[in-house]
């Protein structure tokens, strides 16, 4: 008898945590997502590139009098 309790006790408990794990939480909106406009994502990938250094190796250059030089283009 008292495994069938502890059987009906762990089903009971499995089924509670399933359902609050997928219900919505509250005060949550399910539009939190902004994406931002095209102008703000150009300027972010520029501060990207620029900062890590990907333009060293990845930007076309061309050769100036003080060595390689960005095409700005």
């Amino acid at each position: 008898m008292n495994k069938k309790i502890f059987t009906l006790f762990i089903i009971t408990l499995m089924g509670a945590m399933i359902f609050v794990a997928c219900s919505d939480t509250p005060g949550r909106s399910k539009n939190m997502t902004v994406l931002p406009d095209s102008a703000a994502l150009v300027a972010r990938g520029e501060y990207l590139v620029n900062t890590t250094g990907c333009d060293d190796c990845h930007s076309p250059k061309k050769m100036g009098p003080n060595g390689p030089e960005l095409i700005a283009e």
